[in-house]
């Protein structure tokens, strides 16, 4: 059975991609942070329904946490066909000269420095492992790297690092590798519509600045992910797929 590691899989994109790949017979380990209950609550859920599917906690911000995921990786894998790199920072909205500077760190150790040592872990867990087929290193990426968004000159720059990060291992790493991002646009999950107080009315307003007349849906992201993981013969690779309904 080839596995499929989520990272920051308990809930909004990242769960939407988890119960996407659980309705294809791949073995899941996902990661969660601080809602342990909520990840719990999803494995067994799933594992209800006969997916091979565990959960461990991960805090990017910390190497020691990152080091211990990695140890149970070790053990409880041996066939990584894919990572998805999901997890991120919590963030505000803040003026330009309202961000302190230990806020910029934490976003930074979360979205680019977290990953990137992270990133380093699983590619050595990675080329340990069967090398019959492909395998895929798929971020999370964000349109406001490209557009810089509203109040959040403290989020967008995270974002782009990790596009340039994508681009360097995609002429790095081995060619059995394939490594992309996926940059999501507006997506209406429960943690965006509380974060910002979205009602139905709000709703119309932000689909009339969408071409495509609305905005996303989680299970939109995930089926641009599994695509690339399931069709390895591509040539995608250091690629930047926009889900924004042509905004």
């Amino acid at each position: 059975m080839q596995e499929i590691i989520i990272i920051g899989g308990n809930k909004g994109i990242g769960k939407g991609i988890v119960e996407k790949f659980a309705t294809k017979n791949y073995k899941i380990i996902f990661s969660y942070n601080t809602d342990k209950k909520n990840a719990v609550n999803l494995k067994n859920k799933l594992k209800a329904k006969d997916v091979n599917c565990s959960c461990f906690k991960l805090d990017l911000s910390k190497t020691h946490s990152i080091n211990n995921f990695l140890k149970k990786i070790v053990l409880n894998s041996n066939g990584i066909k894919a990572v998805i790199f999901n997890s991120g920072a919590r963030i505000n909205r803040i003026t330009f000269d309202k961000v302190k500077e230990k806020e910029i760190r934490r976003i930074f150790n979360i979205n680019f420095f977290g990953h990137y040592l992270l990133c380093q872990g699983l590619y050595k867990i990675i080329i340990s492992q069967s090398k019959k087929y492909k395998k895929n290193f798929i971020f999370l990426s964000s349109e406001a790297s490209k557009f810089g968004g509203k109040n959040l000159t403290h989020y967008a720059p995270t974002k782009s690092a990790i596009n340039t990060l994508v681009k360097g291992l995609s002429n790095e790493l081995p060619k059995d590798i394939l490594i992309n991002a996926v940059s999501p646009g507006i997506i209406m999950t429960e943690g965006m519509s509380k974060a910002n107080k979205i009602n139905k009315k709000k709703i119309k307003i932000i689909n009339k600045t969408i071409p495509l007349g609305r905005v996303g849906k989680p299970e939109e992201v995930a089926s641009i992910i599994f695509f690339l993981v399931e069709n390895n013969k591509n040539l995608f690779s250091g690629k930047i797929f926009s889900v924004s309904g042509a905004r």
